[in-house]
């Protein structure tokens, strides 16, 4: 009962009930069932917090709405996180085979090795200097842990937030 003692617009409410079914069934064919973007990547890591010069696993997982598989030519995966900040930028570095990888529809996951220490290092110029061979540990401070893609496949997500410790 509405206020006044009368009954509420029957007529009123199937109208209302018509046009939000067909608003619905009009975005329905505009997004994906679940409601969100077609293609999307999310990065996961296990920890926010790494000593420098270690490793960690990580992981990019793809959300593939898009109806179809996607293929694209690389090496072994698009996808590489690295650290980075205002004062260090990372060289990033891509294997070079060539050989077809496919992201499934649905969800899957590329596993991937974040590393508190510099990517790339040489024996003089803009790198720093190698170590017995191998790139020197990240200084502590905070990072930020960012996706590099090649092929660019999905959106870029955001990155995350890590500090690397002494």
């Amino acid at each position: 009962m509405t206020e006044g003692g009368h009954a509420p617009d029957e007529g009123r409410r199937g109208r209302n009930l018509v046009v939000g079914l067909f608003l619905a069934a009009a975005v329905g064919t505009l997004l994906p069932a679940c409601g969100g973007p077609p293609l999307s990547a999310r990065i996961a890591v296990p920890l926010t917090t790494m000593a420098r010069g270690s490793a960690m696993l990580g992981k990019v997982i793809v959300t593939n709405h898009t109806g179809h598989a996607l293929h694209v030519n690389g090496c072994h995966s698009p996808f590489l996180i690295a650290l980075g900040n205002a004062k260090i930028s990372p060289s990033v570095a891509w294997l070079d085979c060539l050989q077809r990888i496919t992201i499934p529809t649905g969800e899957s996951t590329w596993r991937v090795s974040v590393s508190a220490s510099y990517l790339a290092c040489g024996q003089r110029g803009p790198l720093p200097r190698c170590i017995h061979g191998y790139p020197p540990p990240l200084p502590p401070g905070a990072y930020e842990a960012v996706l590099y893609q090649r092929p660019h496949v999905v959106p870029t997500p955001q990155p995350i937030r890590i500090r690397v410790t002494p």
